[in-house]
């Protein structure tokens, strides 16, 4: 028996500062369930928002939003909204991309994702027919801001590894390889102390 449409997971959006706004003046003008909220953003937007996602936003982390001259700032909401890239189709193709890798806790550089929208711009068809630009420093900034992606330092080992050796990048996919002929729950991570 396929599964109902209430039991598929609804994939998460990002959500505006607009957004925010709103779904913030809803909940002061129509008080109740922060899940009638959700059923009310669902019917109005046909975007899913979960408890985790409304629970922030009505949080005194966004008490500012309550005070914004709405004509002064609307303007400024609206423009963050539609801030979108140059080559859109290639930084979603790329933030997808992105997501994946971080899922995995791959170690996702500012010259990987560099390397990575070379790869999609000769392989998308859009941009068969226009140069490839040079993916600088200041697109990257724009790109992560875009797209709310955050930097992680790592500490300790993980910190200290080499990633961009060729040697370790070989070494790392060898792992990789083979890992992945087990399954999960023969997969296990074990330093000094992991063994005892």
């Amino acid at each position: 028996m396929p599964p109902s449409s209430s039991n598929i997971p609804k994939k998460r959006s990002a959500v505006t500062d607009d957004e925010r706004v709103r779904l913030r003046k809803r909940h002061k003008e129509h008080p109740s369930q922060q899940s009638d909220l959700i059923k009310w953003w669902q019917r109005e937007t046909g975007q899913g928002l979960d408890q985790s996602q409304i629970s922030r936003i009505l949080s005194a982390k966004y008490d500012y939003l309550d005070s914004l001259d709405q004509k002064q700032d609307k303007k400024r909401l609206q423009a963050y909204r539609t801030s979108a890239g140059d080559w859109p189709d290639l930084e979603a193709a790329l933030f997808e991309w992105q997501q994946r890798l971080q899922k995995t806790d791959s170690v996702i550089t500012g010259e990987v994702l560099k390397e990575q929208a070379a790869k999609f711009w000769n392989s998308l068809p859009q941009y068969s027919d226009k140069a490839q630009p040079k993916f600088s420093n200041g697109w990257l900034g724009g790109f992560k801001k875009r797209f709310k992606i955050r930097e992680f330092v790592q500490h300790g080992e993980a910190g200290s590894a080499d990633i961009n050796n060729p040697d370790a990048i070989q070494q790392m996919e060898k792992v990789r390889t083979l890992v992945a002929e087990y399954g999960p729950d023969n997969t296990l991570n074990m330093d000094e102390t992991g063994l005892f």
